[in-house]
């Protein structure tokens, strides 16, 4: 006899009365069962939405920055090499410990009389909110982002490698 008839068997063993308190008592079991399950549920798709929510804003954050980052173009408020007003602007920020390089370049004067000046930087290490930070400062400097890249640590995830291109044009006159 397998355990399914001699449950079976039992159970109709008992009377009318015990049997229906057993059927209420596996059928509260089952409601308590289900309940749980369906709130667990509940709570894993509410916090699954707040992470996209949160990613989602973040990405928002993202493109809003890189928009800010397109076309910034302007004319000089002093004469300031470039390379100075980029250290002082990051230094003010970042710190000289986080900056691994900046690299300045020169072009000749065109035909037009005009010379572009270029500065590459190179940060590690930058937070996020540093980051926001330093380019609001750059974009007030009046320069234009050539290039930016954006690397993620993989292993500290608010923490980020950034290059830039900063360009800014110039009258040789």
């Amino acid at each position: 006899m397998g355990f399914g008839a001699r449950l079976a068997a039992w159970f109709f063993g008992r009377s009318p009365r015990e049997r229906r308190l057993l059927m209420l008592g596996v059928g509260c079991a089952a409601v308590v069962l289900v309940g749980t399950a369906v709130v667990a549920v509940h709570d894993d798709l509410t916090g699954a939405r707040a992470r996209l929510r949160a990613k989602e804003r973040e990405l928002e954050h993202v493109r809003h920055l890189a928009g800010l980052l397109d076309g910034q173009s302007g004319t000089p408020t002093d004469e300031t090499p470039l390379l100075s007003r980029m250290q002082s602007v990051a230094d003010s920020i970042v710190g000289r410990e986080q900056i691994a390089s900046m690299a300045p370049s020169s072009g000749s004067p065109s035909a037009e009389g005009v010379v572009e000046e270029r500065v590459a930087v190179r940060i590690v290490g930058i937070s996020l909110p540093d980051l926001v930070r330093l380019l609001y400062a750059i974009e007030g400097e009046s320069v234009a982002l050539d290039r930016t890249e954006l690397r993620k640590h993989t292993d500290e995830p608010g923490r980020f490698d950034l290059a830039l291109d900063v360009v800014e044009v110039r009258s040789s006159r």
